[in-house]
């Protein structure tokens, strides 16, 4: 919490974030008799040394339903109502219950939510199909709004999950500093094999890759995961020391 400046109005025990209009402050005041200024407070949820309410961007979250095949979607498309900085990462909301009826080719069951992507994929995924990169179960905030579209897969078989989340799976997921793409729980069918793209923040670069428990030093070999079996793939990211280009600050 950070102090944003004095104010001639009390605000109680309001703390500002970033959905809120920021406080009239004042720098002087003028004597004229026993006056009293209060201490407005706000939130710092990206620890950028600014209040939240006082950042110059603002961004939001919006959920799309990407109806394909002139499908009509059931249930409730979740919505978000707050308002975010660069450098937050928003958890996106469950969409298990989401499915579209009607599609054009309904012969092959109903399309059944499979995740969300900031890229809208613009097919009904099969159990044969690789998990396209954009699906994640978080997005981070940089410098501007953010739509996240979701994406269908068809459940032939009518047990209420989609094909594709009934191969084995990998699970990924990124430290501090950069990202990974495909993000979560991926689904990869059988004898297939899945990229896994690895994206350094400004200023940072990949330290190492876990997969099963096994690190891999970034020294500019790729290890594959295997399929088959459910697998975990973390990756962390190291900063880059000014004016080094062959070194890097271990901060951890």
């Amino acid at each position: 919490m950070l102090f944003i400046g004095w104010t001639a109005n009390t605000t109680g025990d309001k703390i500002y974030t970033a959905s809120d209009t920021a406080p009239t402050t004042v720098a002087t005041v003028d004597i004229n008799g026993d006056t009293t200024v209060y201490a407005a407070w706000g939130v710092d949820t990206n620890g950028d040394g600014v209040p939240d309410v006082n950042e110059t961007g603002k961004y939001k979250l919006t959920y799309a339903e990407n109806e394909l095949e002139n499908g009509t979607l059931q249930g409730v498309l979740p919505t978000d109502s707050g308002t975010y900085v660069k450098g937050n990462t928003v958890a996106l909301a469950d969409g298990s219950g989401l499915s579209l009826t009607g599609t054009t080719t309904s012969d092959k069951g109903t399309a059944r939510f499979v995740g969300w992507s900031k890229t809208q994929i613009d097919r009904i995924l099969s159990q044969g199909d690789t998990m396209p990169a954009g699906v994640a179960e978080q997005v981070p905030f940089t410098d501007s709004s953010i739509t996240v579209y979701a994406v269908w897969g068809w459940d032939t078989d009518n047990d209420g999950k989609p094909d594709i989340t009934q191969n084995p799976s990998i699970t990924s997921s990124a430290g501090k500093n950069g990202s990974i793409a495909p993000e979560g729980k991926v689904y990869v069918p059988a004898g297939n094999s899945q990229k896994f793209d690895f994206t350094p923040d400004t200023g940072y670069a990949v330290d190492r890759g876990t997969i099963d428990g096994t690190a891999y030093v970034n020294n500019g070999v790729q290890p594959a995961a295997r399929h088959g079996h459910l697998g975990k793939v973390g990756i962390l990211y190291l900063r880059r020391c000014p004016g080094r280009s062959h070194h890097f600050c271990d901060l951890r």
